[in-house]
């Protein structure tokens, strides 16, 4: 659930590679903001781990995007992916 994930507390290996690199100050705001008690699930929560499902990310990745010489990587917004997506599906 929702819940469950965004209240998994991190491993400090974890930890470590997300906040080594960022000033002190900022640890310190994470630590006390998660020492509070359980995190509310809000709906960007909710937009987030499902726009970044495993099977969403393979999709996108492997249908959605474009390799140009000149330009280099280009990936389809979420939006057109969804797009495409439903207007194959109507056709």
């Amino acid at each position: 659930t929702f819940e469950r994930l965004k209240n998994t507390p991190l491993t400090q290996d974890e930890l470590d590679l997300i906040f080594n690199h960022r000033p002190a100050k900022v640890q310190d705001e994470y630590l006390s903001l998660i020492a509070g008690g359980k995190l509310v699930v809000t709906d960007q929560d909710r937009l987030l781990v499902s726009l970044l499902r495993h099977d969403r990310l393979l999709e996108m990745t492997q249908l959605f995007t474009l390799f140009d010489k000149k330009v280099g990587k280009i990936v389809a917004r979420y939006q057109q992916v969804f797009g495409i997506k439903a207007l194959i599906e109507r056709v």
